[in-house]
């Protein structure tokens, strides 16, 4: 595996989660807003774990909003002025960590993962995955719930040999966000292959990828 070190809270995706729950957000009559230039992200200075977020937007009722979906992410998000301080966080503190970890406690199997490895997984997948929860997590459970059986034949003939184990060919088999991984590589395999750079091998994202197609 590949050493893991500290990852940049992501511009990027503080932006898109905040434009995207505030566009569609029923607060007073408003439920529609241009925001081209509504937010504005930056990185603060010297802190690359960290983001300055502003809202060109009137009304604590956006800044709440925003904080509370930063915070669903699994950003750590505290009042700067008028604004928000957005830190990377923790990703699997996030919802959507959550809800997979449920899944898999009730569907298909117990699981003995790596929580520092899911940690750095999730800080990257969060980045890559849409940005509404809610209709992601039902688009996982719809992907997971079609490969049900394939998940189980996975985990138990790869996961459950490597339990033991913090590495190996298939350290990623018995990760709980290893159903996020397999989903992004069906949809989008060459924005995951280059997001987990650095994070994990390229050999043992083939090696999942390869294992799974067998269990086809």
């Amino acid at each position: 595996m590949t050493a893991l070190t500290e990852r940049p809270v992501s511009l990027a995706d503080i932006s898109r989660r905040v434009r995207d729950a505030v566009r569609f957000a029923p607060i007073g009559t408003m439920t529609t807003q241009r925001l081209d230039t509504s937010v504005r992200v930056v990185r603060a200075p010297g802190a690359p774990s960290a983001a300055h977020l502003s809202l060109a937007l009137d009304g604590h009722d956006y800044r709440r909003l925003a904080a509370r979906t930063l915070d669903n992410a699994g950003y750590d998000v505290t009042s700067y002025g008028t604004g928000l301080l957005v830190h990377t966080g923790t990703a699997t503190r996030s919802d959507l960590f959550d809800f997979v970890v449920g899944w898999c406690d009730t569907c298909y199997y117990e699981h003995d993962y790596d929580p520092v490895l899911s940690e750095h997984l999730m800080q990257v997948l969060r980045e890559i995955t849409p940005p509404c929860c809610t209709d992601y997590q039902e688009e996982l459970e719809a992907f997971a719930t079609s490969c049900r059986n394939r998940l189980r034949r996975l985990h138990d003939h790869i996961g459950h040999e490597q339990a033991s184990h913090r590495s190996g060919r298939y350290v990623l088999a018995r990760q709980p966000e290893t159903w996020i991984v397999l989903e992004r590589a069906a949809t989008t395999p060459d924005v995951l292959y280059a997001a987990l750079e650095g994070v994990t091998s390229t050999q043992d994202l083939s090696d999942l990828t390869a294992a799974w197609e067998n269990t086809g």
